[in-house]
């Protein structure tokens, strides 16, 4: 939207992350395999924290964009 990186500056930097993040994210699952012995007890406690933290961050951010939007719409009826 601003036009300060053009899409063709990043494109093969981009498709090479794309392709390799699988692999990111295998230290992650092995760390949490390993740890399954402490987890499994408090699985409960996780998965709510998870959710109730997913809807805090996508609300946040809703409001955030709409305030950015309403903000811009303002902006350009007064010029």
């Amino acid at each position: 939207m601003m036009k300060w990186i053009k899409v063709n500056q990043v494109r093969e930097v981009s498709a090479l992350l794309i392709s390799v993040m699988p692999m990111m994210f295998i230290p992650a699952a092995v760390g949490l395999i390993d740890s399954w012995s402490i987890i499994k007890s408090h699985l409960l406690t996780y998965i709510i924290v998870t959710v109730v933290s997913t809807f805090i961050v996508m609300a946040t951010s809703g409001f955030v964009t709409q305030y950015i939007i309403r903000k811009d719409k303002k902006k350009g009826e007064n010029k």
